[in-house]
């Protein structure tokens, strides 16, 4: 089955692991609302760090306000972890375990989001630029969603456990079924896809601890696992959508 978090719909993944002696999926989240990116970004790196305690981070996602996803941004995570795990993007409203940042709206200035995964799970990165939109739109996109379904097919085709694919990036509303659809049809076996809208064309990502503009990332998690999912939508009523969700996933 596909799953995408569309527009006036809340999603909701939960997973779950049996217990041994090296966890198959470590998490840390940290959060920041400072002003200045460089210091925002550290902020939140610290925190994370401290939340995953002794177990080494494998993959570092940062999801910013749009005004403060830059390269200080950047370089204040860099200061915590290895530069070449971080990816991430900008975004409307991040989310974190310590609260979120829905009282700015779509006018968001400072919030800065760090989620931090490590552990025995397979995590691997892919990433690919949208291209040229002057054509045909939805082509770009499947395209782009295929090109990262082939990169992860090999990865999750040697899976036998859990297995999830995690999307973010220039896949906004309108734009983001065609490409789940291209990562779905080239990734090979059947994997549960998640995701947000998170920007258009212009939106900005991080990729390997670098700021680009216009591609889309997804990050594979693959493991002694298992994955729940809910997905609720219709109205404004985000709090019985969000607990419709918790309660199917």
């Amino acid at each position: 089955m596909k799953y995408i978090h569309r527009l006036l719909m809340t999603g909701v993944l939960a997973l779950s692991s049996t217990c041994l002696a090296v966890e198959p999926l470590v998490v840390g989240v940290g959060q920041s609302s400072l002003p200045d990116s460089r210091e925002a970004g550290a902020e939140a790196a610290r925190k994370a760090k401290v939340a995953m305690g002794e177990n080494p981070p494998r993959m570092v996602l940062v999801f910013a306000a749009k005004r403060q996803l830059d390269t200080n941004l950047v370089a204040g995570v860099a200061g915590e972890f290895d530069r070449k795990l971080i990816h991430g993007c900008e975004g409307y409203s991040p989310l974190t375990t310590e609260g979120n940042f829905a009282d700015q709206g779509h006018a968001i200035q400072n919030g800065v989001a760090v989620l931090v995964l490590g552990g025995a799970a397979t995590i691997e990165a892919a990433s690919a630029n949208v291209g040229d939109l002057k054509g045909d739109r939805n082509q770009a996109f499947r395209e782009c969603g295929r090109v990262i379904g082939a990169a992860l097919r090999p990865r999750i085709e040697a899976a036998s456990k859990g297995k999830l694919v995690m999307t973010f990036g220039n896949q906004h509303v309108g734009d983001n079924q065609s490409f789940v659809d291209g990562l779905y049809a080239a990734a090979g076996k059947p994997v549960i896809v998640v995701g947000a809208a998170a920007g258009g064309p212009d939106s900005r990502q991080i990729i390997k601890g670098e700021v680009v503009v216009g591609y889309n990332v997804a990050i594979l998690l693959s493991g002694d696992f298992s994955v729940g999912t809910g997905l609720a939508g219709g109205g404004q009523d985000l709090v019985r959508v969000t607990e419709e969700s918790l309660a199917a996933a």
